[in-house]
């Protein structure tokens, strides 16, 4: 299955700028070869990151370089290179180096590939480096590795499962509902598979076996939509119902990534609620990594009372880093003292739902940032901090790890 290249440019412009993805899109005209590069160049570690942001990250040579070092290797070359590479400590770990090496192997021999990793790696790097290895054969050959794979330990199984996904979703489904922790498997391929899929990710949402999988698959759905139909996202999330997590904010973001104007609008014909309030706060933290201007402009005329509080302060944690003294000073216009906790949910017993604890407070907010400051320049820091009422000091001082100046 071939998948158009400039399809892979917009994810990669979202997080890295228009100015790297333009430079992806010079680096490789073969459709599925990008594909696998991107996909095993997705996961460091088991973190979702950025291909190209990780190959400059660490990778030593410039990527269009670095692509055609190896798009001519043959099996033999590229286990000779892989050896070299194990051989150096100070390379047998540069990704910038493995991904486009992984991407051409699993295409020219990734059963010989595998094998290299399981017998020849240093007991050491094994681990890691068989993941990649596994996602990459998925990414690549997704039907043929499948066929490989199904003895594969679960978490060696989620690699391959997660790599067929970027190229082949109805396939790497099959896979995960066949493996074991099969409702697992769906969950981490679920936002590739709504992307990619939103009709094979309707067909599952009926046969998750629990709520929260359900939920998951959902959130996942309205993700995917709310780039083409932002009223029809918040309406499915609105459906997925509340289960320690409000789906309705996450959907708000999504939609603020997308076009923050858009989600306001939406936002102003919700009903007051807690889901309504949640949504303003994830609308103000996302449009201020955007536009931290136009976020507080926002914030300030057209929110009120603790949801007011909430969303400044959530601008200020977004924005403190290059200016932490101005974001101090949103701290300042939030107010210390706390206006309402709608982040917890009132008589719920035992349930303790994900925005209580996610939840910024004047004191926390302004300690995070004071450190900051403290760092950058403590004359401001002491001066700003002396300021402060002396109950709220205390506070803002002992989050920051920092001594109370006289």
């Amino acid at each position: 299955m071939r998948v158009p290249l400039l399809l892979w440019t917009l994810p990669l412009a979202a997080a890295a700028g228009f100015g790297v993805a333009r430079r992806w899109r010079e680096v490789e005209t073969d459709a599925r070869r990008a594909r696998a590069v991107a996909a095993i160049a997705l996961v460091e570690y088991g973190k979702p990151r950025a291909p190209l942001v990780m190959l400059r990250e660490t990778g030593s040579r410039a990527v269009p370089e670095m692509f055609a070092d190896v798009a001519r290797l043959s099996p033999a070359d590229l286990r000779r290179r892989a050896a070299s590479l194990l051989a150096d400590p100070s390379r047998r770990r540069d990704f910038g180096i493995w991904a486009p090496l992984l991407a051409r192997w699993s295409e020219v021999d990734g059963a010989g590939m595998i094998s290299f990793v399981q017998h020849d790696a240093p007991p050491g790097e094994r681990p890691w480096l068989e993941a990649k290895a596994w996602y990459a054969w998925g990414a690549a050959h997704p039907q043929t590795a499948a066929a490989a794979g199904r003895q594969l330990p679960s978490s060696l199984a989620r690699e391959l499962i997660s790599g067929m996904a970027e190229t082949d979703a109805r396939s790497a489904v099959t896979l995960a509902l066949q493996m074991p922790d099969a409702q697992f498997n769906l969950y981490g391929i679920a936002a590739r598979v709504a992307g990619s899929t939103p009709e094979l990710l309707a067909e599952l949402i009926p046969r998750a076996v629990y709520d929260n999988m359900r939920q998951s698959l959902q959130r996942a759905q309205a993700s995917a939509l709310a780039l083409t139909d932002p009223a029809g996202a918040l309406a499915l999330a609105k459906r997925a119902g509340n289960i320690a997590h409000d789906p309705v904010p996450i959907t708000m973001r999504d939609i603020a990534r997308h076009d923050p104007v858009k989600a306001a609008a939406l936002l102003a014909d919700m009903p007051s609620s807690r889901s309504r309030a949640l949504s303003a706060v994830a609308l103000a933290k996302t449009w201020a990594s955007q536009d931290a201007a136009a976020a507080t402009t926002w914030a300030r005329a057209s929110l009120t009372g603790p949801v007011r509080q909430s969303a400044l302060l959530e601008i200020a944690a977004a924005t403190g880093g290059p200016e932490p003294l101005a974001a101090l000073q949103l701290v300042e216009e939030a107010g210390w003292q706390d206006e309402g906790n709608f982040h917890a949910i009132a008589d719920n017993g035992s349930l303790s739902p994900s925005e209580s604890r996610e939840r910024l407070t004047p004191a926390k907010t302004a300690g995070l940032l004071l450190q900051q400051l403290a760092l950058l320049d403590p004359d401001a820091a002491r001066a700003w901090l002396q300021r402060v009422p002396w109950e709220h000091r205390v506070a803002a001082a002992r989050t920051a790890g920092l001594a109370i100046w006289p």
